[in-house]
Order: structure tokens, then sequence, then C-alpha cells
């Protein structure tokens, strides 16, 4: 019923932008340890989140100067590919509504994934402890 009705239960943006950033970070560790031949583990989803979420935007922001803005046109890949997810989701049953929601989420998300493939790098490069990215506190909890 609704976008916020998913098994995650989060009520508010940050937690679902914290929650992709974590989704991101967990690709790009377990692709760091697994991500080699027979196993390859989330090396389609690392490849999706820093080519949508880093590589188009950069590219489009770039060029922009030098291509006097028509590179910002590469930015319409994103509601195309919007278009694709919303019918796979309703080519797996979801509704129209639920598809809508899917479509948007799966797509806007891959900023904050490739964020997190960043982080997960950046702390690796200074050698620190990966952590969890917390989506919802103590506080949180209370009100799902």
């Amino acid at each position: 019923d609704g976008c916020s009705a998913d098994l995650a239960a989060m009520t508010k943006a940050g937690q679902w932008w914290r929650r992709a950033m974590r989704c991101g970070h967990g690709y790009a560790q377990v692709n760091d340890l697994h991500g080699h031949p027979p196993e390859r583990y989330f090396a389609n989803e690392l490849r999706r989140s820093v080519l949508w979420g880093l590589a188009l935007p950069a590219v489009a922001t770039a060029l922009a100067p030098a291509t006097l803005g028509a590179s910002l046109g590469l930015l319409a890949a994103y509601p195309l590919q919007a278009v694709k997810t919303f019918r796979g989701a309703r080519a797996r049953g979801l509704s129209p509504h639920e598809s809508l929601c899917w479509s948007a989420s799966c797509t806007a998300a891959k900023l904050p994934e490739a964020l997190g493939v960043l982080k997960y790098h950046h702390d690796k490069i200074r050698r620190r402890q990966p952590t969890i990215i917390e989506y919802k506190t103590a506080k949180d909890e209370g009100t799902s």
C-alpha cells in the first residue's frame, strides 16, 4: 500500500538514502572479496551503480561546457531506464502503483549506491575497518 509499505519499514527519505548507500557499500565490499571468477558476486550490481550513479552524471556534467549543454541530454537515459524497470516490474506481477514506486526507487538509488561504493574504497585506501551504514535508529524502530 504505497511506496513506504515495504519490508524495511522506512518512513523517511534519509533512511532510504542511507540504505541505498549501504547497498552500494555492500556491493563493493563483497565484490572486493568474491568478485573474481568463478563467483563474481555483485559484479553486475556494482557496475550498474558506478555507471548510473557516477560515470553517466560525471560525463554529462563534465562535457556540458564543451558541448554547450548538449551532453546533458545523456541524462535522458534515466527516465528511459525507469520505464524499462517499470515494465519489468509489471511483467513480474506488481501493480502499476508498485511498479512506479519500484522503478523510481531503483533508478534514483544509483547515486547513493555509487557514493557507498566510493565510501568503501575511500575507507579501504585509508585502511579503515568497514562499518555498517545504519539507516534506522532505535528512535526510528519505535515509530515503525
